[in-house]
């Protein structure tokens, strides 16, 4: 056993002791399931070196041929000889475990070698890796890191106790990480630690603390309140998730100019690219394809960017499923953007690709097809992944495909059973307000009498989380009120 193993607990309930009942069975299902599919990789934030060996021992005595990987070593050395050392003989790999990443020399350094040699690394690699990491350190992942972060199919932090927040399964932009860009990376010498706790939060969804410290990075440096080109993006988003569209374009313009006068290609790239998210949001669609096509696409092209180039390339066909022109955003999903996944062996991101197949399929009323594809190709690769919230967002799908061709019982057992109480044990307040209304109007449709309080009670619930949280969804829901029938 590695050293960092020796003398560690091993028992069958480590997983679940440590990252907690939904955590720990994804941990385990990636532990079971992904040996021999190729490259996948799960991060786990674990804060103390104790829990941390005790989770190594039981992936070790769980997945015979793990090779584990004290990452400190590698600081300012090559990565492949190390890599090379751990993965030889004797044996075949099963799984590659990096671990004391937060105690290495100039980890800043080490986590940039990383970022660039990530499709390198994962080819060479081409088996499960677990990375084991403090949360401090993870943070500082997602900054230097952005592009191996991409590539996380489950992100795990610890249970802890009852007086800390209580554990959640994480991964970068959940059920969004293959389609949504990234934010622009913070620079060696432009980044507070307030600043990137700040953008962390962000990530993760948690608006109201992402508010509270920008705030504070603005009291405490108010001169880079109007220079930081991070902030203004952060403001920008935060700004269009409340609803407040104007204000969002003026700070990402504003961004815009900073990294206009930086020569930051990429991240002038990444603004323009959330830009034309509103653009389309707002149904401005010819501009907004145009800043696809001539200010985003270009640009990954030319820094060899596939992977970006790919996520762009879905936006495009989000633009042109949006102005109906379906045969080509299929021809632009199924030829641009799903044989880069494939080639990257990144079977998420080829998933979540199929369920925008799936989408256009559904609008073009081939609605067997898109359910095939739902059941087939998706719902099989979250559940090897143990992306239980990826797979309830699917179930939610496949409930909206049956609700179409009016299989209405099965439908609404879905919702119930299968995707509302994944978003309730994980906390994520948006998902279960939109789940909500979802089975509300599925209940509407059944047209039963008796279903109507249970609606009502539902779409009440939905419209006070959306307005708690200054959510857009909240216009909607009152619409949805106001449209009812009369009992």
């Amino acid at each position: 056993m590695p050293s960092a193993a020796k003398g560690a607990e091993v028992s069958s309930e480590t997983p679940e002791r440590i990252l907690g009942e939904d955590g720990g069975r994804a941990y385990r299902n990636f532990i079971e399931w992904t040996p021999g599919g190729g490259f996948a990789l799960a991060i786990l934030e674990i804060t103390e070196p104790r829990r941390r060996d005790e989770l190594l021992a039981w992936t070790v005595n769980e997945a015979p041929g793990t090779r584990v990987v004290e990452m400190d070593r590698a600081s300012g050395k090559p990565l492949r000889p190390v890599l090379d050392e751990a993965c030889g003989p004797p044996g075949e790999p099963s799984v590659l475990v990096m671990t004391r990443l937060e105690e290495a020399a100039e980890r800043h350094l080490l986590f940039a070698r990383l970022n660039v040699q990530r499709d390198e690394l994962a080819r060479a690699y081409a088996l499960p890796w677990v990375i084991m990491i403090h949360p401090a350190a993870a943070l500082e992942l997602t900054m230097r890191a952005p592009d191996l972060v991409h590539f996380a199919g489950l992100w795990l932090r610890e249970q802890v106790e009852a007086t800390g927040p209580m554990a959640r399964e994480l991964s970068i932009s959940v059920h969004g990480g293959s389609q949504a860009h990234s934010l622009p990376a913070l620079g060696a010498d432009d980044g507070s630690e307030l600043l990137k706790k700040a953008k962390r939060a962000f990530m993760l969804g948690r608006l109201d603390e992402a508010a509270d410290l920008l705030a504070q990075v603005d009291l405490r440096d108010p001169e880079g309140r109007f220079t930081d080109g991070v902030r203004f993006v952060l403001r920008g988003r935060l700004a269009w998730l409340r609803g407040e569209p104007e204000q969002a374009l003026a700070q990402l313009d504003a961004a815009r100019k900073v990294f206009e006068e930086r020569g930051d290609e990429r991240s002038r790239a990444v603004v323009m690219g959330q830009l034309a998210d509103i653009l389309q949001a707002r149904g401005e669609l010819d501009e907004a394809l145009r800043i696809r096509r001539e200010e985003e696409l270009p640009v990954y092209e030319r820094l060899g960017d596939v992977r970006e180039r790919a996520v762009a390339m879905s936006k495009v066909a989000d633009i042109l499923e949006a102005r109906g022109e379906l045969d080509e955003a299929l021809h632009s999903l199924r030829e641009e953007t799903l044989p880069v996944y494939e080639r990257l062996g990144d079977v998420r991101a080829r998933a979540f690709m199929m369920g925008k197949v799936a989408d256009i399929l559904q609008a073009r009323g081939e609605l067997d097809e898109a359910l095939h594809i739902r059941r087939e190709e998706e719902l099989p690769v979250y559940e090897r992944l143990g992306d239980v919230r990826s797979r309830a967002i699917t179930m939610g799908k496949v409930a909206g495909i049956l609700q179409a061709r009016g299989e209405l019982d099965e439908a609404l057992r879905i919702r119930r059973e299968e995707e509302l109480p994944v978003y309730e044990r994980l906390g994520d307040v948006r998902s279960l307000l939109v789940g909500r209304a979802n089975l509300a109007l599925g209940l509407v449709q059944r047209g039963r009498a008796e279903d109507r309080p249970e609606a009502l009670q539902l779409l009440a619930l939905a419209l006070a989380d959306a307005r708690r949280l200054s959510l857009p969804e909240a216009a909607q829901i009152e619409s949805i009120l106001r449209d009812l029938p009369p009992s």
